[in-house]
């Protein structure tokens, strides 16, 4: 990347410190990106993934090619927050009622609703962020970087909306499009 320049901050606040990533443009920009630190220190857990296959070409150039991945099983089956990493950077936030079905949808009888796969048949559905993180997913893989999936369990899915539309809101994470409003 020889148009900018990264470096990585931790900034202290009393008690309570923060990992940052930031990055300057060529017109001097700064854009500072939420970290697995950031991550850690909210309660969240990382699963590990693992890239099954890469270039799956569907005919989409525009959100593919994707990939199939094989993700950690630990994740609990109450609602939550998700989070997908790229070489420690968060890329994207969401929530789920269920947030093992995030990554393990077809072991629950929900074959293909969740972000391990996209077939075919799902590609034309553009505004699907599934769709669209997965193609993100595979380019971010394709690339050699490190992929990770992280998840926080809460009481209820109001409160994983709410989370999910604070954590947006101070992070921006690049790969969301959506901006929830907190409850």
């Amino acid at each position: 990347m020889p148009w900018h320049l990264l470096a990585s901050l931790v900034i202290s606040l009393g008690s309570a410190s923060r990992s940052l990533r930031v990055s300057v443009d060529p017109d001097g920009n700064l854009d500072v990106v939420a970290s697995e630190r950031d991550l850690e220190m909210s309660g969240f857990r990382p699963c590990g993934v693992t890239a099954k296959m890469l270039n799956i070409d569907h005919g989409d150039e525009v959100l593919g090619p994707f990939c199939r991945l094989v993700v950690e099983d630990t994740a609990p089956l109450g609602p939550g927050v998700y989070a997908w990493t790229r070489d420690g950077d968060v890329m994207y936030v969401g929530k789920a009622d269920v947030l093992r079905q995030i990554v393990h949808g077809a072991r629950m009888n929900r074959a293909y609703n969740d972000y391990t796969y996209i077939p075919a048949s799902k590609v034309k559905q553009a505004s699907s962020p599934r769709v669209r993180v997965n193609g993100l997913l595979n380019r971010a893989l394709g690339e050699g970087s490190s992929v990770a999936w992280w998840w926080h369990e809460v009481a209820s899915s109001s409160d994983a909306a709410g989370l999910e539309a604070e954590l947006i809101a101070k992070w921006d994470p690049p790969w969301n499009r959506a901006r929830p409003m907190a409850f």
